[in-house]
């Protein structure tokens, strides 16, 4: 059973590396974040390494048939990982490139699990942040994401709004210097306002 915190739609922690897709057998195809960049399995080859500075602002999840036209809100995308007759299709991270300029699709296999759509639509909305403000490699830090996914795992969202401002809280950097400061004490002999002394 995957530990709470560890998946995020379908980004898991595998090891030492967070991957998209699932890893588990070697025939399937799964995307790595690695520190120097991008790296797609594919079975039976070497597959494909991009470095992050090669990713350019655009990202799109999809998931469903063969390289879907619709995205993550279409129903065969959120129903593929149901049990039963809805169990089909895979996921793909459409990207464009740079230096030289491509469009690639970056394919990766379903998990056996189901994602529900609060964590579909928060990977989504991280990756496309993190491209679309430059800090890709953010993406390849370990470290960073076990902190990120383990805040974004326990958000319930209503709309687009919620789904954004939850990314930048996830993202908001563990800094004692900007958490709220504790209230200071009342100055002897003074009560708190709205508070009476008591009657004797």
């Amino acid at each position: 059973m995957t530990q709470t915190g560890t998946v995020l739609g379908p980004l898991e922690r595998t090891g030492g590396l967070w991957v998209v897709g699932d890893s588990g057998r070697p025939d399937n195809d799964w995307v790595e974040f690695r520190p120097e960049g991008m790296h797609r399995h594919e079975p039976g080859g070497p597959g494909r390494s991009v470095a992050w500075s090669r990713l350019m602002p655009g990202v799109k999840l999809t998931l469903g048939g063969e390289n879907p036209a619709r995205g993550q809100y279409g129903v065969a995308g959120l129903l593929g990982g149901l049990p039963g007759p809805w169990r089909h299709g895979s996921g793909y991270l459409h990207l464009t490139l740079r230096d030289p300029y491509e469009d690639w699709v970056a394919r990766f296999s379903r998990h056996p699990r189901h994602y529900p759509a609060t964590g579909i639509l928060l990977f989504g909305e991280l990756v496309k942040r993190l491209l679309d403000e430059s800090r890709a490699h953010l993406l390849g830090d370990p470290a960073l994401l076990d902190r990120v996914v383990a805040r974004l795992a326990t958000e319930r969202l209503r709309g687009r709004h919620a789904t954004q401002d939850a990314v930048t809280r996830a993202l908001a950097p563990e800094d004692p210097a900007h958490a709220d400061p504790a209230p200071a004490d009342p100055a002897p002999g003074r009560q708190p306002p709205g508070k009476q002394s008591p009657e004797k």
